[in-house]
């Protein structure tokens, strides 16, 4: 019975990142004017180029590649140029927080541009909001 409830789990995260990376933009597009996906095959080019010059590991250019998006826009409040790094997630934990968080900051490095640790997600654990704030992630909960 274990083995049925996790692979119900694995398949309904699975189907949730389908799903946020599809809508990106009911997701995020709130907080972003022009709001653009930046497209693996772009982000591919990118680390290769970094990795090439030395301002990147091999395991951090495998690290950014599971993000799970990478946008980039302007804030709506404040106009200003930011990058999204998200990771989604049914369920948020401590480890995406921090997972996220590493992700956004070899991301800004090698970007020169401010980038913001995102995660979206259905459940969210006890406390994690605070720890989200904390670290500056910004945490998107969704109602499904």
């Amino acid at each position: 019975m274990w083995y049925v409830k996790g692979e119900l789990g694995r398949l309904k995260g699975m189907e949730f990142e389908r799903r946020v990376r599809e809508r990106f933009y009911a997701y995020l597009g709130r907080l972003l004017r022009k709001a653009r996906l930046i497209e693996t095959k772009d982000l591919v080019f990118i680390l290769e180029k970094a990795e090439e010059q030395g301002r990147i590991s091999e395991e951090q250019f495998d690290e950014l590649l599971r993000l799970d998006l990478v946008m980039e826009g302007r804030i709506k409040a404040t106009n200003k140029e930011v990058v999204l790094a998200v990771d989604v997630s049914y369920s948020i934990f401590e480890e995406d927080i921090e997972r996220t968080v590493s992700r956004a900051n070899i991301l800004s490095y090698i970007l020169g541009k401010e980038v913001i640790p995102t995660v979206v997600g259905v459940e969210v654990e006890e406390g994690m909001e605070a720890l989200a704030e904390e670290k500056g992630v910004l945490l998107i909960k969704v109602n499904e």
